[in-house]
């Protein structure tokens, strides 16, 4: 994956004709989103959580990127899935039936949560309970997100300390 964002931005640079970096500064800028700070409500909540459950993630990104961001955020999952250990990205079913193998759970006894609508309905046609967190500005603050609360999946909460509340946690 970081070989994609770096082409990416190369393009961006080029296209835009930002001025000259050297190839070490291009690399800086490349892994600068490994550092980004987490949603304010994520460690707590995520803290809350894992009193009572375990907590991974599952990402369409590689494990040391997941790694470095979930260090660099403090983020306290008992294990890290990436689409990478399957060789497909989700939506694909694979990836969600790894991670399940991997906790040797049932997928009616995991719950998928997500902010991605997409990723939601596909682990809940594998049978996982599904909880939507909606993000608002996901994509930034003029950025077009899809936050309103679905029924199609088991619980609909506003952020991870909601979530937790919603869970007794």
């Amino acid at each position: 994956m970081d070989r994609l964002y770096r082409c990416a931005l190369d393009e961006v640079i080029e296209t835009y004709h930002v001025g000259f970096l050297s190839p070490k500064e291009r690399e800086r800028i490349n892994f600068a989103w490994q550092t980004i700070a987490p949603w304010p409500d994520a460690a707590q909540g995520l803290h809350r959580l894992r009193i009572r459950f375990k907590i991974v993630t599952l990402s369409n990104t590689d494990v040391s990127e997941v790694v470095n961001i979930s260090k660099a955020g403090a983020l306290p999952w008992d294990a890290i899935f990436a689409a990478e250990m399957v060789g497909i990205f989700k939506p694909d079913p694979r990836t969600y039936e790894m991670a399940l193998r991997y906790l040797d759970v049932a997928a009616d006894d995991a719950m998928m949560v997500a902010c991605h609508k997409y990723d939601l309905l596909a682990a809940g046609a594998l049978g996982m309970k599904t909880a939507f967190v909606a993000r608002p500005l996901e994509f930034g603050p003029q950025g077009n997100v899809d936050t309103a609360f679905d029924e199609r999946f088991d619980i609909n909460a506003r952020e991870f300390l909601d979530l937790a509340d919603q869970l007794d946690c």
